[in-house]
């Protein structure tokens, strides 16, 4: 699949959940968020990313499928000593995707994360700091159109 600049800019204007049991956090790339860093300071956490294994290269997957790899991402995350939060990604076009907020992941952790589950991208950020949309896949692809 070829990565273009209309689906990078579909991923920019998608909403992030965290899924507390008390209450949602909403994210946006480009954005600071203050109840995320308040729940970053109470878990002494630096550095988070929300991240999926749903639909890898933006190509729809059945909805089992997408479960089972979101379940071996969990697994992986868990392994790898993570905090892990339930979350969610979206858009109204898209709709929802379960996800993770991993706690105390580094930058290159968090993309590397994302590609070898196929994602074209994450969001990452630090406390005190606007969220990030990160590539997975390198930045030379933002510049390619899509094939005819």
């Amino acid at each position: 699949m070829t990565f273009n600049p209309t689906l990078w800019r579909a991923y920019q204007t998608a909403t992030f959940e965290v899924l507390l049991p008390d209450r949602t956090i909403t994210l946006h790339p480009n954005a600071r968020h203050r109840e995320l860093d308040r729940l970053l300071a109470k878990h002494e956490a630096q550095s988070w990313a929300i991240v999926t294994a749903f639909n890898p290269g933006s190509e729809r997957l059945p909805p089992a499928e997408n479960e089972v790899r979101n379940g071996i991402l969990y697994t992986d995350c868990m392994t790898r000593g993570y905090k892990v939060i339930a979350a969610r990604g979206g858009s109204s076009d898209w709709g929802w995707e379960a996800s993770l907020l991993l706690l105390d992941i580094d930058r290159k952790g968090a993309i590397e994360l994302g590609r070898r589950y196929g994602q074209n991208a994450i969001l990452f950020g630090r406390r005190d700091e606007a969220a990030l949309l990160l590539s997975c896949q390198g930045m030379s692809h933002l510049l390619e159109e899509p094939q005819a």
